[in-house]
């Protein structure tokens, strides 16, 4: 499994972002099963690409600067 040298707030908000994101599946059996509009969909997914994009941006940093990167994560 892949360990990441990542502390702090920023990876408590990418998890939160990821966990938001389970609304997604949430919105579509809700817009299936009980008509409700896609709102839950489209906030799920939104939370989940940027969660994503987050930590690819982040990752990118720590390959490119890795003693820069790890010295402000930490």
């Amino acid at each position: 499994m892949l360990q990441l040298p990542l502390q702090g707030k920023q990876t408590t908000w990418m998890s939160g972002l990821a966990l938001t994101g389970m609304l997604m599946p949430l919105g579509i059996l809700a817009e299936l099963y009980l008509g409700a509009p896609p709102a839950l969909v489209l906030v799920g997914a939104t939370a989940m690409v940027l969660a994503a994009a987050w930590l690819g941006l982040v990752v990118v940093r720590l390959r490119v600067m890795p003693s820069s990167a790890g010295e402000k994560i930490m």
